[in-house]
């Protein structure tokens, strides 16, 4: 980390790692035993109504989720236990519906699907205890039957999951309070406990907070970690020394980075605000609508300045954060701009 008082600006910590997870036991491949349950459908034909959810994921392209993907009724989902837990579904004893050869998918559980008591779990209450559900990403339903039929009733069993690529480890929270999400879990899936480590500590366990966010709430700033995690079949596989002791979040901002013209038609003065990302800025650079970049200096905290007139010239802005990202935000002031207005543009 590069500095505590970094941190502390930042009350919401966002830093997703990607790492190499080292085994410690063998996955289980053997496949569960077939049961059967029923499938609908949710989240429109782009399923982007299934984005976010109870397990924690938030993006699913962009954990590796993508469309293959499912809520699970409250028999299934086990208060969030089997987040992450994999399937494989096929139509059954409905001809009408079934596609022909009543071909599989592979799912991964990703979300809750909530009983609805006000309905009978035989006419609309489909995920109420104690039925086994899936609500399926539209796209995945409607490889099982068409999109018209509703509600199928399917054959599934538990299956290993197969990820591209190692564990991820997504950290929020602040110095004090460490919440970490765990994706791209291959294997069971699921995590049934994990553990901690700092350079200067030893293992501790964590607690769920909720889905496959675990917390701890020892401040591990400046330290590498380590993770060590048990999934619901009993292998367990260790991270070491994934987090570099340097390590830094990138700070959630709403919206776009903020410009404050402050000076006079010969000094400008441009504090900048909301930068998400690394959160602060190292270089930054303003052009006109009549001149090439042109390095900018800063003045005290982040309020850089030029020294070019720039009156009556639309402006860019292209900064660099400490963590070597750049952001360019081209032309979002007007040429009629005046001294004390707030323009916004790009954000890392």
């Amino acid at each position: 980390m590069a500095s505590q008082s970094m941190i502390t600006s930042c009350m919401a910590l966002f830093f997703s790692l990607m790492a190499m997870a080292e085994a410690t036991s063998k996955v289980q491949s053997a496949w569960g035993p077939w049961q059967t349950a029923h499938a609908t459908c949710y989240g429109g034909l782009d399923a982007q109504g299934t984005m976010g959810g109870a397990c924690g994921y938030g993006n699913l392209y962009r954990q590796g989720y993508g469309l293959h993907t499912a809520a699970l009724s409250t028999a299934l989902f086990n208060n969030g236990e089997r987040c992450g837990s994999c399937y494989e579904l096929k139509c059954i004893d409905d001809p009408q519906w079934c596609r022909p050869g009543n071909p599989s998918i592979f799912i991964t559980a990703t979300n809750y699907c909530p009983p609805n008591y006000d309905l009978p779990s035989d006419n609309g209450g489909w995920c109420n205890p104690p039925r086994q559900h899936f609500d399926l990403a539209v796209p995945m339903f409607v490889r099982l039957a068409p999109y018209r039929a509703g509600i199928v009733p399917v054959s599934y069993r538990r299956v290993p999951c197969i990820k591209r690529g190692g564990m991820r480890f997504t950290m929020q929270g602040n110095p004090y309070w460490n919440l970490i999400l765990f994706t791209n879990v291959a294997g069971a899936g699921d995590i049934v406990s994990a553990e901690i480590k700092g350079s200067n500590t030893d293992w501790m366990s964590m607690t769920r907070n909720w889905g496959q966010n675990w917390q701890s709430t020892h401040v591990l700033v400046g330290q590498s970690l380590s993770f060590r995690v048990t999934a619901s079949d009993g292998s367990v596989s260790e991270s070491l020394n994934v987090v570099p002791s340097n390590w830094q979040v990138p700070c959630i901002k709403r919206g776009g980075m903020r410009f404050t013209m402050q000076g006079n038609p010969y000094w400008n003065l441009i504090l900048f605000t909301n930068v998400a990302g690394a959160g602060d800025i190292v270089s930054a650079e303003i052009k006109g609508s009549n001149t090439d970049w042109m390095s900018m200096t800063r003045n005290w905290g982040q309020n850089w300045q030029s020294t070019h007139v720039l009156v009556g010239q639309s402006l860019s802005f292209r900064v660099t954060a400490s963590d070597g990202s750049v952001s360019e935000s081209l032309n979002v002031v007007p040429s009629n701009w005046q001294f004390g207005q707030t323009f916004s543009g790009n954000q890392f």
